[in-house]
């Protein structure tokens, strides 16, 4: 059995040894610098990594906890139901089939959706996320879970074949 350093195996991967240096300043941060290392709770030996954002003006995002959400769904004014978020996606695209599930037990805090139109053709999936998303903006940032599956009309006949 052969026995490496911790140098040797930086050697062998090909990384270059890290250098930090204790007096040295960052005056401008870069969106990989603001990546802070948290530990995770005790007895776990991973780390989650956060990110800082600078941008006051940065889109708004799903809520990060049930608390935070329910604060945000008390301050709407229209209850946020599965065939409210219809009703408002079917107002501003053209949807041939949308189906729409409450995960949360009825307390509107995460959904599962299904959206079916042909606008979604040659649109990357980025592209069809970003359009649903652009349409419920307010309602997203009320919603602890938020997952659609943005489909053409042939990839929903596809898919309900193979569903059954």
């Amino acid at each position: 059995m052969q026995v490496y350093t911790a140098l040797a195996l930086q050697a062998a991967r090909r990384v270059p040894p890290t250098i930090i240096r204790a007096n040295s300043s960052i005056t401008r941060q870069s969106p990989l610098q603001r990546l802070r290392l948290r530990p995770r709770p005790f007895l776990s030996r991973s780390f989650s990594i956060t990110t800082h954002s600078s941008s006051s003006n940065s889109p708004p995002m799903a809520a990060h906890t049930d608390t935070e959400a329910a604060e945000v769904a008390a301050s709407s004014s229209p209850p946020i139901t599965p065939e409210y978020l219809t009703e408002k996606l079917k107002q501003s695209i053209n949807i041939t089939h949308i189906s729409m599930e409450d995960m949360s037990g009825g307390c509107g805090q995460a959904f599962n959706a299904i959206i079916v139109s042909p606008e979604f053709e040659k649109k990357t999936l980025l592209a069809r996320s970003r359009l649903v998303n652009g349409v419920l903006k307010d309602e997203i940032r009320a919603i602890h879970a938020w997952t659609p599956k943005c489909l053409t009309p042939e990839q929903w006949e596809k898919e309900k074949e193979r569903i059954g």
